[in-house]
């Protein structure tokens, strides 16, 4: 059932990578890849963090105090870097509509003369 489950998911990012790659030219704004590139490290360090506390061998407990004193604080400042450029992107698309929208050629909002 976990390979089954690892393998789907594996098909998923495959196919969503494909995806991302694959769009046309500026359909994708490429600074979203600071958000999404330590979204999925946070991931991969959660995954073998998971395979190291659930391993059956003796010497584990060490294995697992190190995940958790540097994997938990490695996972919490990967994910708040990511939504703190998550934020700062849409706050400079939505300022660029605006102003976009402000320049527009059939805004009346013109200051007569």
């Amino acid at each position: 059932m976990e390979l089954a489950l690892g393998l789907a998911a594996l098909g998923v990012v495959l196919g969503c990578g494909a995806m991302l790659l694959s769009a046309p030219r500026g359909a994708f704004n490429s600074r979203w890849w600071w958000v999404i590139l330590p979204l999925v490290a946070a991931g991969t360090v959660i995954g073998f963090g998971e395979r190291v506390l659930t391993a059956g061998v003796i010497g584990a407990n060490i294995g697992a105090g190190l995940v958790i004193l540097l994997g938990g604080p490695a996972v919490v400042g990967l994910v708040l870097g990511a939504v703190v450029q998550a934020l700062m992107i849409r706050r400079s698309e939505a300022a660029g509509a605006a102003l976009a929208r402000r320049h527009s050629p059939g805004n009346q909002d013109i200051i007569p003369r």
